[in-house]
């Protein structure tokens, strides 16, 4: 195994910590709950996640990184599949995001997924897909480990502050447009009905046409997937929906997944009466003010290509939108490694 530096904050001093083992387990060691309570709240690692991923087709594993004391330093979930129809192939991995730092402390992720990569080789997986929902950020070099990369931002909100700060943080047009949905009669509530993935599916088949028309690209889930993800997110607590309606007729909604403090934006839509009311803006909002009574701490709003900063993307009005939230952005980066790419010259190198 190699051996890769791994910077840890404790406290207020910093130990490095290196990662002498990481290892495999088809089900949770007896240790993985404590791991947990000492890493952040993660959203993708929820137990209901890990259930839908499930119902997806996707066998769970779980991941520790070990120090030379063999003290946990990391810790995640990667999912395997086999193709249906030839078995006999390499099965193919993901991870919705990197392994996590046990305690809370800064790391090199460079070396977390450098590890990722190694797992995936000794595995004979013939790909890893390396997704960033929640970070890290600063993100892993991940080209220089053999992947083909995206890079995109996410705008993460800090939902325990006073209202009235939350409130002064908007973009002044967000603010009026609250107003305006206001005064138009749209209400916002949380539903936690099955039905709520009838809702979700018109509004995210609105909005899919919608950025066809501006030659933006969406994909939607399958109304069998809607449905298994309200029953094992929403119904399962791990999750939670919330509807704007006006004149009772929902019109912007959005799905949040939710672990501890932190929630994390999943998926939303809004149709044609919604945008002339306004109603996005307020869901956001009455959706942040909902969160902080609760007693979350942060919402992540989810990301956008890093493209769409640029005024001439077709995804530029969506960043607008996020980034008017005062959110922190934050400079995530995903990829694809395959065991093709890699035997053909794509090694991974170590850091010079």
């Amino acid at each position: 195994m190699l051996r890769h530096d791994l910077s840890l904050r404790e406290n207020m001093g910093t130990e490095t910590a290196v990662i002498s083992n990481c290892l495999l387990f088809d089900d949770p060691p007896p240790e993985w709950p404590s791991v947990l309570e000492r890493a952040p709240a993660v959203p993708h690692f929820s137990e209901a996640w890990i259930r839908f991923r499930r119902s997806q087709g996707w066998k769970d594993s779980r991941v520790l990184m070990l120090a030379d004391d063999a003290r946990p330093v990391a810790a995640g979930v990667v999912y395997v599949k086999s193709s249906r129809w030839k078995p006999w192939k390499r099965k193919q991995a993901r991870v919705d995001l990197l392994p996590v730092m046990v305690e809370g402390g800064a790391a090199d992720v460079h070396g977390v997924a450098r590890e990722m990569v190694e797992l995936a080789r000794r595995q004979r997986w013939s790909s890893l897909e390396v997704d960033s929902f929640g970070g890290p950020s600063p993100p892993p070099r991940l080209a220089e480990l053999g992947l083909e990369t995206r890079h995109r931002f996410e705008f993460v909100v800090d939902v325990a502050r006073e209202t009235g700060e939350l409130w002064s943080g908007l973009k002044q047009s967000h603010r009026r447009k609250v107003r305006k949905a206001e005064a138009e009669g749209v209400r916002v509530a949380e539903e936690t009905s099955l039905a709520a993935a009838v809702i979700l599916e018109a509004l995210q088949e609105s909005t899919k046409e919608r950025r066809a028309e501006r030659g933006e690209e969406m994909q939607l889930m399958d109304s069998a997937g809607l449905h298994s993800m309200m029953q094992h997110l929403v119904q399962g607590e791990a999750a939670r929906m919330m509807v704007a309606r006006a004149d009772g007729e929902p019109v912007s909604t959005m799905l949040l997944l939710q672990n501890g403090d932190a929630a994390y934006y999943l998926m939303g839509g809004t149709n044609e009466h919604g945008l002339h009311t306004n109603a996005a803006s307020l869901l956001f909002f009455s959706t942040l003010v909902h969160l902080k009574e609760r007693g979350f701490r942060t919402l992540n709003l989810g990301g956008v290509p890093q493209g769409a900063q640029n005024e001439t993307s077709a995804a530029n009005g969506l960043y607008r939108f996020k980034d008017g939230w005062a959110a922190v952005r934050r400079e995530c980066q995903s990829g694809v490694w395959t065991a093709t790419a890699s035997a053909s010259g794509a090694r991974t190198r170590s850091p010079v």
